[in-house]
């Protein structure tokens, strides 16, 4: 169903909706269990197309004999340029084309008539950096910022706006207002939308999805710092994005990925621990934040910053606030001949993971759809609390 939605937002409602926070909790509960976090590599596909091109969201990985019925959720990912890809009007109107994400509810949809004792929910995770819309990368007369970044195997090559100015934030802002507004094709706005039960925090992102993750290759440092980007503004962007960029949305949980803090502009390369706490002590306080991490690992290849961030992780847990996690890389995993997501689930499970995020199979790397059917109940028994399984139930069941 193609819906173009038309929103006009006064100013006095716009204010209204950033300057309150979460008062109480959605009454729809956290995405539960493992979860498909979607096929990413469009994000990487820039070379000659800017925008990135439109993300797939098929359930396809989720309908297979090893998986049907195991999945407790799915990731939709969406890019601000497919949502808006153009500026509001004179008067301030943005009109939406929220197509991909209907497209998205209808699958849900039918798996869930298909399947009606397993039923999945969805998380919301809205793409910007590379993703988003021409129109805001060239705001105020800004050229945009062309980046060649390696990360790993991978050279990142695209354009970003000037993220962290206000004019840029303040139309984030009002986008993502508008599209929690917005109806959809069931007939709710999105962000009482029934099986939506998690956005993404994607405020400041960059070189991923993650808005503390930026690229640490210095040509592209040195792009953004001429650009006039300062760690600075930076923490004021991740320090608004909950009680700000997202007020809008007080039914559905907001999942924030959180990390070392990393500055761009210092000489030293020690992470700033300080901050980062400071913006999780704000998700715990908010009452409707679920504290994430997106580099699940087992716990002897956390790395000693990560560590640090996981042990405050669950110093919030333990008084009763929600964590949730995506795994590493399958690039990450098939590099160490000791490690297996078995470990990986163990080490989330000890942190009272609501969900964990599974990589699908991409490229030439085996994802969750290579596991058995055995293999993938263990992982979710783990998640549940069983501490009966052992690693060797988890290898000699291999597909």
């Amino acid at each position: 169903m193609n819906l173009f939605i038309k929103i006009v937002l006064s100013t006095v409602l716009t204010l209204a909706l950033i300057s309150q926070s979460s008062a109480n909790p959605p009454t729809k509960p956290p995405v539960q269990g493992l979860v498909n976090m979607g096929d990413i590599t469009f994000y990487n596909k820039q070379g000659s197309i800017d925008p990135p091109p439109s993300p797939n969201n098929s359930l396809d990985k989720l309908t297979m004999p090893n998986t049907i019925q195991l999945f407790g959720g799915t990731v939709i990912n969406v890019t601000w340029a497919q949502l808006q890809p153009n500026p509001p009007d004179n008067n301030g109107n943005i009109t939406l084309d929220t197509t991909s994400i209907d497209q998205a509810l209808s699958a849900i949809n039918l798996y869930n008539q298909a399947n009606p004792n397993a039923k999945i929910t969805a998380k919301l995770r809205v793409w910007a950096g590379f993703a988003a819309p021409t129109w805001v990368k060239s705001l105020n007369g800004n050229a945009p910022i062309n980046i060649v970044a390696q990360k790993s195997n991978v050279t990142q090559r695209g354009t970003v706006a000037h993220w962290w100015e206000e004019d840029y934030l303040d139309n984030w802002t009002r986008f993502l207002s508008a599209l929690a507004h917005a109806k959809d094709i069931n007939g709710h706005t999105y962000d009482e939308e029934p099986l939506i039960h998690e956005i993404s925090v994607t405020s400041c992102a960059s070189s991923t999805d993650e808005p503390f993750i930026s690229w640490a290759d210095p040509n592209a440092q040195n792009a953004l710092i001429s650009a006039g980007y300062t760690d600075l503004a930076q923490q004021n962007c991740l320090s608004n994005a909950i009680n700000l960029h997202y007020a809008a949305w007080k039914n559905t949980w907001l999942d924030f990925p959180i990390n070392p803090f990393f500055p761009v502009q210092a000489e030293s390369s020690k992470p700033n621990f300080t901050f980062s706490y400071s913006v999780m002590q704000q998700c715990a306080e908010n009452g409707a934040c679920i504290i994430s991490n997106q580099g699940l690992n087992q716990a002897s290849s956390i790395n000693s910053n990560l560590a640090q961030i996981y042990q405050k992780i669950l110093s919030f847990v333990v008084n009763g606030v929600y964590a949730d996690f995506q795994t590493v890389s399958p690039t990450i995993l098939a590099g160490n001949k000791n490690d297996n997501l078995y470990y990986v689930f163990k080490t989330g499970a000890q942190y009272d993971a609501q969900s964990i995020e599974l990589w699908p199979s991409v490229a030439n790397l085996n994802g969750f759809d290579t596991l058995s059917r055995t293999q993938i109940q263990i992982l979710a028994a783990i998640l549940q609390g069983n501490t009966d399984l052992s690693c060797d139930n988890f290898q000699s069941n291999k597909k």
